[in-house]
């Protein structure tokens, strides 16, 4: 299979993910605009009852359970938010983990020639590697305390509002901005995991090709751009050692980029699993903003920049 190619494939694969991704982006978008529009309803209604003036205060809110049932309907709303924004992550952590395995797949078999069988992925197989602790807590795990955080964050914001006894327009910002940055922090959380998983099921290709007889290297290959970590820039081009880890200079080690199972090397890492015939070496590399040029290293491409 020509250079070129390999390094089409590398992009398409990409693209595939990005795909899923952008698709799950939206969803979490519209999920927390519903949510926000629903709390803020929820808040108007309050303000409309028992605001005296513009104000509402915490003294107000107090009495006849006023406070407790407001913060159970705004429970209600994030719980059935969170878990939808939770759903959606599993499910593109799933379809990511697949695109990996079978697009891996398909690149191993054209490139090395070979007969290989690539059946279909048992359900428990794609569920353990979706799943596969974080830190020391499962992707459910992680939702989960994700969920109970926002419930603590807003129902933290609206009892600081009414203790400084805020007017609804103060109140309703300081709800939209305790949420957009629980958003932002979903956003992350997704793109994580679905990197996460979609070099989890390239390592898993990789693994079911070396089963079946087939040599393979498995590569780290950096983005070449100023956002990479230090670290993961020097470990371009590295191979992965015979139990089959890399190393960060930091002192992690990983399986595939995003598997370190720590935050600071995992959290919107870009860097993928390469799946590179034993003994071969790459001739050309696409580079953003340059396209397809010859084979260079992240450290060779920082010093042609100066």
């Amino acid at each position: 299979m020509p250079a070129l190619r390999r390094d089409e494939f590398e992009r398409e694969t990409a693209r595939a993910y990005e795909r899923l991704l952008a698709a799950e982006e939206k969803e979490i978008v519209r999920a927390y605009r519903a949510a926000l529009k629903a709390i803020r309803a929820e808040m108007a209604e309050v303000y409309a009852k028992y605001a005296k003036g513009d104000a509402l205060t915490y003294a107000d809110m107090s009495r006849y359970n006023r406070l407790s049932e407001l913060q159970d309907q705004v429970r209600a709303h994030l719980v059935g938010m969170r878990r939808y924004v939770a759903n959606g992550t599993q499910r593109l952590a799933s379809d990511a983990y697949q695109e990996g395995f079978y697009r891996t797949g398909w690149k191993i078999t054209k490139t090395t020639r070979a007969d290989l069988s690539w059946g279909l992925l048992r359900p428990e197989t794609i569920v353990a590697a979706v799943q596969n602790p974080i830190s020391g807590l499962t992707l459910s795990e992680t939702l989960e305390a994700a969920r109970d955080r926002v419930v603590l964050e807003i129902k933290r914001a609206i009892t600081q509002g009414l203790v400084q006894g805020e007017s609804y327009p103060k109140m309703a910002a300081r709800i939209k901005d305790t949420l957009e940055g629980d958003a932002t922090k979903a956003m992350r959380v997704v793109r994580t995991e679905g990197h996460r998983c979609v070099e989890s099921g390239k390592l898993g290709g990789i693994e079911h090709a070396e089963e079946l007889g087939v040599e393979i290297d498995p590569t780290w290959n950096s983005t070449l751009d100023d956002k990479v970590r230090d670290t993961h820039a020097a470990m371009d081009g590295q191979i992965a050692d015979a139990e089959g880890y890399f190393h960060s200079p930091a002192g992690g080690r990983a399986k595939y980029p995003g598997g370190f199972g720590i935050a600071k090397e995992d959290c919107n890492c870009r860097c993928a699993l390469v799946a590179r015939p034993k003994g071969t070496k790459p001739t050309v590399r696409r580079i953003r903003g340059e396209g397809i040029v010859t084979y260079k290293t992240y450290k060779e491409w920082k010093e042609a920049q100066g």
